[in-house]
């Protein structure tokens, strides 16, 4: 019996220590969210784009070198309801240096309208090598629409690699 209460004294012994050495409270798993989520909003592209146009000289460099994974959000409309859809074309061309870029976009933002409706469409983009992307530029924003395409707005935000670490080292 004696044996019994002192294999279980040992047991409550090494519990308790535990219990100080690595506590898990709320307070720490609070700690496991993104420390900085600071969407921004690009401010070199274009709010218009003219009917049946295409601008090449705007575009906007994002440097997403701490950012594997980049989420963008992007909003407008047309200024007539005649035709009733237009396609604006945003390319975007990846650099590892932010000086030179793709000569072809990896890819596009390929927006649909329908009249004047505002309309919004969110996407996320793996960055993969590159720390730079470029919206814009090259072969230019194009608008396929015979009516402007007007209140552009690009917004973009990348978590922090560190957003999901434990413990969380920040300030």
């Amino acid at each position: 019996m004696k044996t019994i209460i002192s294999k279980l004294s040992k047991l409550t012994l090494l519990g308790a220590l535990i219990a100080l050495v690595l506590p898990v409270t709320a307070a720490d798993l609070a700690r496991t969210t993104v420390a900085s989520y600071t969407p921004a909003t690009v401010t070199s592209l274009p709010a218009t784009v003219a009917a049946s146009g295409t601008d090449t000289t705007n575009y906007e460099v994002i440097d997403v070198r701490r950012h594997a994974i980049v989420g963008f959000m992007l909003s407008g409309n047309l200024t007539a309801t005649n035709p009733a859809a237009a396609t604006l074309t945003i390319p975007v061309y990846g650099s590892i240096d932010g000086t030179t870029f793709e000569s072809s976009p990896s890819t596009s933002f390929i927006l649909t309208f329908t009249g004047t409706v505002p309309k919004a469409w969110a996407t996320n983009m793996n960055t993969g090598a590159f720390g730079y992307l470029r919206l814009g530029g090259g072969a230019g924003i194009a608008n396929t629409g015979t009516n402007i395409a007007t209140n552009i707005v690009v917004k973009f935000v990348g978590k922090p690699p560190w957003a999901l670490t434990y413990p969380y080292a920040g300030p």
